[in-house]
């Protein structure tokens, strides 16, 4: 075995596949385990973050058709500032290209936001981005009143509709033993190899 392909996300295995590779294991991360920690629901406000550096222009489309919702960037902030601010936040969007299981959509989650997402990269994978359908949007055929109502129905049915991301939160709680388990079991693979090889040779 001469190279083992790691994939962060499945997104990335159907790429790695597509590319003629077919020696490939699960090798995943996880995010800062200080964002996995409880959210108090009652300290919660209308607050509505994205990231100004991924899928600015559709943001952008949508808080010119919803301008009285509280639309937050996040940028600018120190890390204990991101994570005060994600735990008053009631919603996050991302309608960005996700190369992979991004960082902010799980961290966002974990502080008890409501995640919508577009389809693009690996949100269109619930292996990646384990949501309901009802929280992915295609931005390219989707209008924006339907995308705006759904943001407003979450920021008023918020203590209903954040159980509707438990199952999302309960899978991002486990990657870090899960991660360290492939680690494991690449390793254990790279030993047999080497084994292997060493048999073969002598």
């Amino acid at each position: 075995m001469d190279v083992v392909c790691g994939y962060q996300a499945e997104y990335i295995q159907h790429f790695l596949i597509n590319q003629g590779f077919r020696e490939i294991l699960p090798l995943k991360d996880y995010i800062n385990t200080d964002h996995c920690q409880s959210f108090d629901i009652s300290k919660k406000e209308d607050i509505v973050l994205y990231n100004p550096n991924k899928g600015i222009e559709f943001t952008q489309k949508l808080i010119a058709v919803a301008p009285d919702i509280n639309w937050v960037p996040l940028r600018g902030f120190t890390r204990n500032q991101l994570k005060d601010i994600m735990q008053r936040a009631k919603l996050y969007i991302d309608f960005g290209n996700h190369p992979g299981k991004d960082r902010l959509p799980r961290e966002c989650a974990m502080n008890g936001c409501c995640v919508i997402t577009g389809l693009r990269g690996s949100a269109s994978f619930f292996e990646d981005v384990p949501l309901s359908g009802n929280y992915k949007f295609d931005e390219n055929h989707t209008p924006l009143l339907s995308i705006i109502s759904c943001i407003r129905y979450a920021l008023a049915n918020y203590e209903r509709v954040i159980y509707d991301f438990q199952f999302y939160r309960n899978r991002i709680s486990i990657e870090k033993d899960e991660f360290e388990g492939q680690v494991m079991q690449i390793f254990q693979l790279n030993e047999l190899d080497y084994e292997k090889t060493i048999l073969q040779n002598s």
